[in-house]
């Protein structure tokens, strides 16, 4: 992948506990990054609104234990799944459970 200038701040953000929002343009590779994410922090889950088993665990919040990186991908793409936004977000947020 390309390393990109946003990955060192998402990264530091991530770190400090902050929630980070990728949104824009379809095609951008906002899923690229947030995957890549993903991979390099070790643990966590991916989840995508769009597959309806993800949707399921996204509506009843079921996260990882311990310290996680949870991407929730197309998050904004309607309730039913159909679509309806032309922008797309992915949310990468690292928990903690205690």
């Amino acid at each position: 992948m390309l390393r990109r200038w946003i990955t060192d701040p998402i990264t530091q953000d991530l770190e400090s506990g902050k929630m980070v929002f990728l949104a824009g343009p379809r095609q951008v590779g906002k899923t690229t990054l947030a995957r890549h994410l993903l991979e390099e922090s070790g643990s966590g889950i991916y989840l995508n609104w769009d597959n309806r088993n993800d949707r399921g665990e996204i509506r009843s919040a079921r996260w990882p234990g311990g310290e996680a990186l949870i991407v929730l991908d197309e998050i904004t793409s309607g309730g039913d799944g159909s679509g309806g936004s032309r922008v797309s977000t992915t949310n990468t947020s690292r928990v903690s459970a205690s």
